[in-house]
């Protein structure tokens, strides 16, 4: 058994490390490739972060274990929606933009709710999985157009003031001088490197698709490791496969997810904080889920759809609510998000273990 709950670790860190890497990879690539940061944060690192949870998910449906692959999904996104969020609040004040909250929030209630009538009727099968993952497109390809429109008009905007600010004045030495020290500054900081290093700052298109593949790697790897031992202590134990899929499993794989978020409300960028979670659970719905329903079609488990996807919905809505008050999270408002999914994991494990 202790080396079972050590693979299983190695399994979490493997998928974790994995899709850091992932998500450097992925953004260096688009770096080279001239690709806007607008467009990197909303699909690749939206990706990269939901990557674990996704190859937990693949295998769990592969080897026949559809409790563990829906009780990822669904215990990924009260993690998000509850802990993640709340834990982030409380370092700070999580600022909100209205458009993208009312798009991806709105969006979030949207598939939760699909997910909760499907479940309920017991018709995900292949086709509503296809149909799952057409809308993840369709709505990634809608985000991406929106965002590069907002972002063509401020940039014009940007470019018409400029434009004004400058005309009939001519650049003299002074700010001739400013260029020239400013590249030469960022001629001098390019290190000299050998070996490895010099891979990656000489090609650093080589050294992306590197980075992203062994991510990948890792991902696979882990994601097989992790499954595979959490079925082996659920059986030892008697535990239900859907228990460990919605905790440990699940706040495992959501780990990239809470690092992301942390960092960014730590660097005072709580938009990117609450668009990272509402983008992961948008993923984890639609994505994970829908890739779930092809391969284990119509696998979903009895024991998940009360009460557990009606409190994902009202974790949802509590998260819409919480951000469009002020357009702000405040700490006390993450303080609730925490203390509503403690109290969830602990009512899980009694309820559970009374069984």
């Amino acid at each position: 058994m202790v080396i079972t709950v050590l693979l299983l670790i190695v399994g979490l860190a493997l998928l974790i490390g994995g899709g850091e890497l992932l998500v450097r990879g992925a953004v260096r690539l688009a770096d080279r490739l001239g690709v806007s940061p607008l467009i990197v944060s909303i699909v690749i690192i939206g990706f990269g972060t939901s990557a674990p949870e996704l190859a937990a998910s693949i295998e769990a449906s592969r080897i026949g274990s559809p409790g563990i692959a829906w009780g990822n999904v669904i215990g990924s996104n009260l993690a998000n929606s509850l802990l993640i969020l709340g834990a982030t609040a409380t370092v700070g004040r999580l600022a909100v933009t209205r458009a993208p909250l009312w798009r991806d929030g709105g969006l979030v209630l949207v598939a939760t709710l699909m997910l909760w009538i499907l479940a309920s009727d017991g018709n995900i099968g292949r086709g509503w999985g296809i149909a799952m993952v057409a809308l993840l497109i369709s709505y990634l390809t809608y985000a991406v157009i929106q965002e590069k429109r907002a972002s063509g008009a401020t940039a014009a905007g940007d470019a018409g003031i400029a434009h004004a600010g400058s005309r009939g004045v001519g650049e003299g030495p002074a700010e001739a001088l400013d260029d020239v020290t400013d590249d030469a500054r960022e001629i001098a900081i390019e290190p000299e490197t050998t070996g490895l290093a010099a891979l990656y700052y000489n090609y650093p298109m080589a050294s992306a698709i590197i980075i992203l593949l062994v991510g990948l790697g890792m991902i696979l790897t882990g994601g097989s490791l992790l499954v595979e031992q959490a079925v082996a202590i659920a059986g030892a134990f008697g535990l239900s496969e859907t228990l460990i899929g919605i905790t440990v499993i699940a706040m495992g794989t959501s780990a990239p997810e809470l690092v992301t978020s942390l960092v960014a409300a730590w660097r005072n960028q709580g938009e990117i904080a609450v668009g990272n979670v509402m983008g992961s659970n948008i993923y984890n719905i639609l994505g994970i889920g829908g890739t779930v329903a092809i391969l284990s079609p119509k696998g979903f488990p009895d024991a998940l759809i009360t009460p557990d996807l009606p409190i994902l919905m009202m974790s949802a809505i509590l998260m819409i609510l919480c951000a469009a008050t002020h357009y702000s999270i405040f700490r006390r408002e993450g303080m609730l998000l925490l203390l509503c999914y403690f109290g969830y994991i602990g009512w899980k494990v009694v309820t559970i273990a009374g069984a």
